[in-house]
């Protein structure tokens, strides 16, 4: 009972814990994203706090530098109608320039700049003017007239610059106050009109306003802490009354279900009487442990009934089963006597059946022959097949290629006229080399000596040695030509004679293999066949005198089946009076089991 009482303890407790866990994780996330989102407000609400104070304060420099444009544009259209020099034009408008002033006591001037970085006007240090200060950096080393002027030349609307520079009270102090800048180009004489002032004062608005949040900010999470743990404080009062309203009547249940100190089952009737779900529960177990105790009083009136007929079930079996064993004594003898006259009978059929083993064993033998002979005589057919074949397209090739071998050497007779019509042209070489020779003297004997004559018979001299010497070549090649045909054709004509005497003979020897080998694999198959009509002849002699025992032993048999018959249903009789008999004690103890067991129910 106190572990069902730990159990519906650590019921209240999970059920309280899920309450209080789920309740606080809502109170953190939505805490959580509340400050996440009044955080993002503040930045968003500072941003642009900080983009309009920059933005008023950007207007105003740019107005003011429009109206210092105004006034050069002024001095510049008199000196465009004629009424002033340019030169006196530009003084009286850098003049004007340098005498304007803007905001809070009048603390705002401009200052000039041509596009080279030359001062061209500065009310506060006119000492300056006329120096180039292009390459001129503020403390952190920024160019900043090279990047005012260079703004201002880039864009046709002016340029903004930022840097750090020491306000007049704080010169050579080391200190850098912020400031920002806006120049414009005055096109017609090249100069750039800039002003700027400290912004430290928009800063440090803006960081007034930044902790004017920060401590919005901390008093929202101070009021959210304040809210979430009072909130946590209901929470865990609102738990532990849910807590106590379902796991009181979870409790009753299993206080009135269950086991006591000493392993008995105590089954009550519930007294509860909530509408819930927990009611409809207490409802069903209620019909169910009516039924339990209705099934448990049938069941041990039942349980003694058996008990009593099992009992006298025993005693009928134990004088069954000695009238069994008397019988099954006489059996035994019979069975001993019909066993002894068919076990010579089994010898002879063993015999038999060996005889015939070894029958069948010598018929499979020559079917394996037989079926080995057909193969052989397949193969002898077919080698005979294919040796006629092979023959004749032999036959076929070897006529071709004589007739080829036939045809070239024919035109072998060709290369020898080739012969004949060299040796026609070195003639002709020789008589060609006579002429000239024969030219050569008539030349000699002209008076004066006839040069072109001279030349002619020269060349023709040439013309025959030439040829002379190409015809030796062509000599040399053809007979080296005659040669190697010759030796091919003789090399053709062994091959051919090879095949006439040799090869084709050879095909007549592969037919005359063949039908030897399909004639003798005849021959075998018949002295088979004939063996295979005597082993039949034995066999169903055999098979006669086993017909014989087969009758005598079928009776024997018969008599013997009787016998084992009777015997066996005698066996099954005593297994199953004693396997009944096991049964029936083995009911006994479960019925024992089963009545202790509902003894434990306290109903």
């Amino acid at each position: 009972m106190k572990a069902l009482e730990q159990k519906s303890t650590h019921i209240k407790y999970k059920i309280m814990l899920s309450i209080i866990a789920s309740g606080l994780i809502i109170i953190l996330v939505t805490s959580f994203l509340d400050i996440m989102n009044i955080r993002k407000q503040n930045t968003k609400e500072l941003e642009l706090i900080k983009a309009k104070s920059f933005q008023y304060y950007n207007q105003m420099i740019e107005d003011n530098v429009q109206i210092a444009l105004g006034t050069m544009n002024y001095y510049y259209g008199m000196y465009k109608k004629g009424i002033l020099t340019e030169k006196d034009a530009k003084n009286y408008a850098i003049d004007a320039v340098k005498k304007l002033r803007y905001g809070k006591d009048e603390a705002g001037y401009f200052w000039i700049d041509d596009t080279k970085g030359i001062l061209i006007g500065h009310p506060m240090i006119p000492n300056q003017e006329g120096k180039n200060r292009i390459n001129d950096t503020d403390p952190n080393g920024i160019k900043m007239v090279a990047k005012i002027i260079q703004k201002a030349i880039d864009s046709p609307q002016g340029g903004f610059l930022d840097f750090m520079w020491e306000k007049p009270e704080d010169v050579g102090t080391g200190k850098l106050t912020p400031k920002r800048s806006y120049s414009k180009l005055f096109k017609p004489w090249g100069y750039i009109i800039s002003t700027g002032n400290y912004i430290d004062d928009i800063y440090s608005s803006i960081n007034n306003e930044e902790i004017s949040l920060k401590n919005q900010l901390n008093k929202n999470i101070m009021t959210k802490s304040i809210l979430s743990v009072i909130f946590i404080i209901g929470l865990v009062l609102i738990s532990v009354i849910l807590s106590k309203k379902i796991s009181n009547p979870i409790a009753d249940i299993t206080n009135n279900i269950g086991q006591d100190d000493h392993g008995n089952i105590r089954i009550n009737k519930l007294q509860i009487q909530s509408k819930d779900e927990i009611g409809y529960l207490a409802e069903a177990i209620n019909d169910m442990t009516g039924q339990v105790r209705d099934f448990l009083y049938e069941t041990q009136d039942h349980i003694e009934v058996l008990n009593n007929n099992i009992k006298k079930d025993d005693d009928l079996l134990f004088n069954i089963k000695e009238a069994v064993d008397n019988n099954s004594g006489e059996i035994s003898l019979v069975n001993e006597e019909i066993n002894l006259g068919a076990s010579s009978i089994e010898d002879i059929k063993e015999t038999l059946y060996q005889i015939q083993k070894a029958l069948s064993d010598i018929s499979q033998k020559t079917e394996e022959t037989t079926a080995v002979t057909i193969e052989v005589t397949e193969r002898a057919n077919k080698l005979r097949e294919i040796s006629s074949d092979a023959k004749v397209n032999t036959e076929s090739i070897y006529k071709e290629v004589k007739e080829s071998i036939e045809l070239s050497l024919k035109e072998i007779e060709t290369v020898k006229e080739i012969k004949v019509l060299t040796n026609q042209i070195n003639e002709i070489a020789e008589q060609t080399n006579l002429i000239s020779l024969n030219a050569a003297i008539q030349a000699a004997n002209t008076e004066g000596g006839n040069k072109a004559f001279a030349v002619v018979a020269d060349e023709i001299k040439k013309l025959a040695e030439n040829t002379k010497d190409n015809i030796k070549n062509i000599q040399d090649m053809t007979e080296k030509i005659i040669g190697t045909v010759n030796n091919l054709a003789n090399s053709t004509l062994k091959i051919v004679d090879f095949v006439d005497k040799d090869v084709l003979p050879q095909y007549s020897k592969f037919a005359a293999a063949a039908d030897s080998y399909s004639n003798d694999a005849q021959n075998i198959n018949y002295v088979i066949t004939d063996l295979n009509a005597t082993l039949e002849e034995i066999t169903a002699s055999s098979n006669a005198i086993l017909d014989k025992t087969d009758i005598v032993t079928n009776n024997l048999i018969k008599t013997a089946k009787s016998m084992n018959s009777i015997e066996s249903e005698n066996k099954k009789v005593v297994n199953e009076i004693s396997e009944i008999k096991e049964n029936s004690e083995h009911n006994l103890g479960e019925i024992s089991g089963l009545k202790t067991f509902i003894e434990k129910f306290d109903i």
